[in-house]
């Protein structure tokens, strides 16, 4: 299948499980997370791609991130 606009894209993500679709933005991720020195950033990361994760640790994960992006943004 070609996804040819961000309507149909964003219909395929909706189709996927939470878990896979966590996988597949980690994965996207991935591709520019060099541009990024945090440690919490690369440890959500590593997160999003446990499909057993629980609700618990992921928003732990999404808080630390959080804070990360923050932080990078009072700096600039």
């Amino acid at each position: 299948m070609v996804i040819q606009s961000d309507s149909e894209f964003r219909s395929a993500l909706d189709k996927l499980p939470t878990p896979k679709q966590r996988e597949l933005a980690a994965r996207f991720a991935d591709s520019v997370v060099g541009l990024c020195n945090d440690p919490r950033i690369k440890a959500a990361l590593s997160a999003a791609r446990q499909p057993d994760i629980t609700d618990i640790e992921l928003g732990a994960m999404y808080q630390a991130a959080n804070a990360a992006s923050v932080e990078s943004y009072t700096r600039c």
